[in-house]
């Protein structure tokens, strides 16, 4: 019986994502919530507890009280002042982290700074331009930057690689560290009360020419969150926005996907050339400019666009009662099976080309069919 709830548990993971989402311009979070929370906007505050994982995206974000399991965040400005009872991920401009941390850090940024009351029980692995060290870390500690002053305590072991590194007063190592800077050979004086130090060219950016794993495996999990975030945010964001207009170009590719097909074609060909015409007609540059973007934004977000209505294809086809939810859901499993699809030589190209083509034509269709059938458009 167990092991079947274990199994039953990780088959309904995925619906875990369908607990709480909020958006908006400003977001502020002030009353605790049971289970996990996803949020979007221009500044999100969370100034109350959360119970399971949270995932925030946003332009400024501000974590202020305890988050009891995972903490994962892409922004341009980010502080972390809350307890995180697992794992920190986090991608921004600015990021500051000053709370304790139950297990790994992994952070990714431009200005990075580990606060002075920031314990960090598990590993630190940071990437940055200048980062900043004060806290203490249980863990092991891969750091690599341009400016990095390292004036915090870390127990295990240290591989540092850095433009310029400075080892401040307060610093305390307590097993081996192994460093490169452009500075050469460092004196770590006092800072090592264990463990020895060893400079190492293999960590040099030149020596090595950006060949150690660890910055492999570091910027895959950073496109990984930046993807898992911002595919499944921008798909629900498009079911909310145009889940009707979806569903109406579902119903036109099973109608007739030959007639959607030839539709697009003139949508992914056909609109080019007239920009290049409006281009050289001088009054229609500003027109000509708008559409371009307007164009490159459609085919940039073309994949998310299929899987919005190959789900809406697979509902309407076998009469099946999705929500909202569920469908973002199925939508963002169907962008991740299309991005293995399409990433296979020649083939790849030429299936996202055609499917890309068929689900525009059907959307001009859908909205041809709309001028002389008009009627409401339902947000499942």
């Amino acid at each position: 019986m167990k092991a079947l709830r274990s199994l039953l548990f990780a088959c309904l993971l995925p619906i875990s994502i369908m607990a709480q989402f909020e958006s908006g311009e400003k977001v502020r979070i002030t009353q605790d919530y049971n289970d996990d929370m996803y949020v979007a906007g221009g500044e999100v505050n969370v100034e109350a507890i959360v119970s399971g994982d949270l995932v925030v995206t946003g332009g400024q974000v501000s974590v202020s009280d305890s988050i009891v399991m995972d903490l994962t965040l892409a922004g341009g400005q980010i502080d972390i002042t809350g307890a995180v009872g697992d794992d920190i991920r986090a991608a921004g401009g600015q990021i500051f982290i000053d709370g304790p941390v139950a297990d790994d850090a992994i952070v990714f940024g431009g200005d990075i700074e580990i606060g002075p009351n920031a314990i960090i029980s598990g590993d630190l692995v940071v990437f940055g331009g200048e980062i900043e060290m004060n806290g203490s870390v249980l863990g092991a500690v891969r750091i690599s930057g341009g400016d990095v002053n390292i004036n915090g305590t870390v127990k295990g072991e240290s591989r540092l690689s850095s433009g310029s590194l400075d080892i401040g007063e307060e610093a305390q190592f307590y097993s081996d560290v192994v460093y490169w800077s452009e500075d050469g050979d460092i004196d770590f004086g006092t800072s090592m009360k264990s463990g020895s130090t060893q400079f190492d060219e293999s960590l040099g950016w030149e020596a090595n020419d950006y060949g150690d794993p660890a910055v492999g495996i570091a910027f895959g999990i950073f496109f990984a969150i930046l993807f898992i975030i911002g595919g499944f945010l921008i798909i629900m964001l498009l079911n909310w926005a145009f889940g009707g207009w979806f569903e109406r170009a579902a119903t036109e590719v099973r109608s007739d996907w030959v007639k959607s097909l030839g539709s697009g074609l003139l949508y992914i060909i056909g609109l080019p050339v007239l920009i290049i015409l409006g281009i050289m007609i001088v009054i229609g540059i500003p027109l000509s400019l708008f559409l371009f973007f307007f164009y490159i934004f459609s085919l940039v977000f073309g994949m998310f666009v299929v899987a919005l209505i190959a789900t809406y294809f697979l509902k309407t086809r076998g009469n099946k009662d999705w929500g909202y939810w569920k469908v973002v859901l199925i939508a963002f499993l169907i962008t991740i099976a299309f991005q293995i699809l399409t990433s296979i030589p020649f083939l790849g190209a030429v299936i996202s080309f055609a499917i890309i083509t068929i689900a525009y034509g059907a959307i001009g269709l859908a909205l041809r069919k709309n001028r002389t059938e008009p009627g409401p458009i339902v947000h499942s």
